[in-house]
């Protein structure tokens, strides 16, 4: 059990410290709103990685496998991280007001969302699973305790980058804070134009 546990460790230090889109997202949440809202989004985020891996683990990637291994998927999520990334853009230029009055509603369902939609998670988690049935010799205890410990060690590494970013806005005026915004949304597009190439390529 403390081999499974420390391997969900050392994962879930992996994943919580990998920047990709919705990391950066994570972070401009709790800089410009503040930690309850980063963590819906962030719970978004896990509930996405937690779906993922319950469907795989139930062998739906038998019907989905060829898909997420195919261009098309890469292509698809790379157009979506462009179309988040460009809305972004638009809605700075919307009131305040109105802005987090609509945000707060959908931050969850936006961490989620991206999160779900990127074939690469999927193929993470299904080769993640693949390896652990081998090495834990289906042992479904010394699993349970795997994946346990990798989502409770990206919660308590989320509290503390959450906290981190709190103290950093505090040395970020509204101008640098609209930077911080738009380059956000800027990664999101880059990130997005990067899947589409490499699925070309």
């Amino acid at each position: 059990m403390t081999s499974a546990v420390l391997e969900g460790v050392l994962m879930g230090l992996f994943l919580s410290v990998f920047v990709g889109p919705v990391f950066f997202l994570l972070i401009e949440t709790s800089i410009n709103k503040g930690i309850r809202e980063a963590f819906i989004m962030d719970a978004g985020v896990i509930l996405s990685d937690i779906a993922w891996i319950i469907l795989l683990w139930w062998g739906i990637d038998k019907y989905l496998g060829f898909f997420l291994k195919s261009p098309l998927a890469m292509v698809f999520a790379g157009a979506v991280f462009i179309l988040f990334g460009a809305s972004g853009f638009y809605s700075k230029k919307r009131s305040t007001a109105v802005l987090v009055r609509h945000k707060n509603k959908g931050l969850f369902l936006q961490g989620f969302f991206l999160n779900s939609i990127n074939p690469s998670v999927a193929l993470f988690w299904l080769a993640t699973i693949s390896l652990v049935l081998k090495q834990f010799a289906h042992d479904d205890n010394l699993i349970l305790f795997f994946f346990i410990s990798i989502f409770v060690t990206i919660v308590i590494v989320d509290i503390i980058k959450f906290s981190a970013a709190i103290r950093l806005s505090r040395f970020l005026n509204t101008k640098r804070q609209k930077r911080l915004s738009i380059f956000t949304s800027a990664a999101l597009i880059i990130f997005g134009v990067y899947m589409i190439l490499k699925s070309a390529f």
